[in-house]
C-alpha cells in the first residue's frame, strides 16, 4: 500500500500488510509502513533540506457492520441504563443502516523516525520514538481476483518523544 498525499509532498512511501485471520468480516492484520526521503544528491549545499525516515509497524483489527434486527415496540420504550445503551447503540457492529461493503478498523502502532529539516538559515535534526492508536475506514474501489484497490480514510493519535538539535551550514 502507499499514501498518495505523501507522494504529493514528495515523500516516497510504501507499506505491506499481512492477514493473521482469513475472514472477510473480522480480520486481524500486522503491517509495516516506511517513508524515506534522505540525502538527495546535490553538487552544492541546498538552501532547503527535507530529509525524513519513518518506520511504523502496526496491528489492526478490521470489522464490518451488520443489519440490526428489528426490535419489539415494547423494547424500544423500555428505559435502558447507560451501560445497556452503550452496549446496544455504540459498542456493537449491528447498525440500523449497515454498510457491510465498507470495513472499519482500529489499531495500535509504534514508530521510529529520523529527520533533518532546514527551511531557513538554521535547521533542526533529531530522532522520534512514539506509540499510539489508529482508527478509520477502508472503502473498496475496485476488486480483482487476488487483491483490491481501496481508499483508506483514518486518523492516528499517540505520544511521541523527540530529540532536537539545531545546525547551520558553513
Amino acid at each position: 500500500k502507499t499514501n498518495a498525499f505523501e507522494w504529493l509532498l514528495t515523500i516516497p512511501n510504501f507499506g505491506v500488510e499481512f492477514d493473521l485471520v482469513n475472514s472477510p468480516y473480522n480480520q486481524m492484520t500486522v503491517g509495516l509502513t516506511a517513508k524515506y526521503n534522505w540525502n538527495t544528491y546535490h553538487k552544492l549545499q541546498p538552501p532547503v533540506v527535507f530529509n525524513l525516515l519513518d518506520v511504523r509497524p502496526e496491528f489492526r483489527y478490521y470489522y464490518r457492520t451488520t443489519e440490526r434486527k428489528a426490535a419489539n415496540s415494547s423494547d424500544e420504550k423500555t428505559k435502558m441504563s447507560a451501560k445497556e445503551w452503550f452496549d446496544t447503540k455504540i459498542f456493537t457492529t449491528e447498525r440500523k443502516n449497515a454498510r457491510p461493503w465498507r470495513a472499519q478498523y482500529i489499531g495500535a502502532y509504534i514508530n521510529y523516525a529520523s529527520y533533518t529539516f532546514k527551511l531557513s538559515e538554521t535547521g533542526i535534526q533529531g530522532h522520534v520514538i512514539g506509540l499510539g492508536a489508529s482508527a478509520g475506514y477502508d472503502i473498496p474501489m475496485y476488486q480483482y481476483k487476488s487483491g483490491a484497490i481501496d481508499v483508506e480514510l483514518g486518523f492516528s493519535v499517540g505520544l511521541q518523544m523527540a530529540t532536537k538539535e539545531k545546525f547551520k551550514h558553513n
